[in-house]
């Protein structure tokens, strides 16, 4: 895998602990992602408007907002942007079905979900690699080699 079919990822305030752990025990050493995580809103925000990402992965612990929050304002400043939920643990079926009309593409949970998450973006990469910017890296690197 080259640069340009290495996925950029956006978290908002989505904890990295799974995904930590699982390239710990190399579950993710076969996928290559630039993963950035920011904690707010507002930050992501401004981020999404001037640099394009594959997928924003959001959390239930951003520090300005609630995820339903900014996916309304997610939805509102750039309407086209892929994006999911994550969590650690599973969402009430409310949660879920408000999440999924704001245009979440899925809902990810338990301690699968960053494998999941990078799983997503790979194929988004796959399908629209002219739409990001390669090899992106805000953040940290999941199996990145560094050149």
């Amino acid at each position: 895998m080259d640069d340009w079919d290495t996925p950029n990822v956006l978290a908002v305030g989505a904890r990295l602990a799974n995904l930590a752990r699982a390239k710990a025990v190399g579950d993710v050493a076969e996928h290559r992602a630039s993963i950035s995580e920011v904690d707010g809103a507002r930050e992501a925000l401004a981020l999404v408007r001037v640099m394009p990402f594959d997928l924003v992965a959001v959390g239930n612990g951003l520090c300005d907002a609630t995820a339903t929050e900014f996916a309304q304002k997610l939805r509102r400043a750039k309407p086209w942007q892929k994006w999911l939920m994550v969590s650690d643990e599973a969402l009430g079926v409310d949660e879920e079905a408000e999440l999924r009309q704001l245009g979440a593409i899925a809902v990810l949970d338990g301690p699968e979900a960053w494998r999941d998450v990078l799983e997503v973006a790979r194929r988004l990469r796959l399908k629209r690699p002219e739409s990001t910017v390669p090899g992106l890296a805000l953040g940290i690197s999941v199996g990145a080699t560094s050149g």
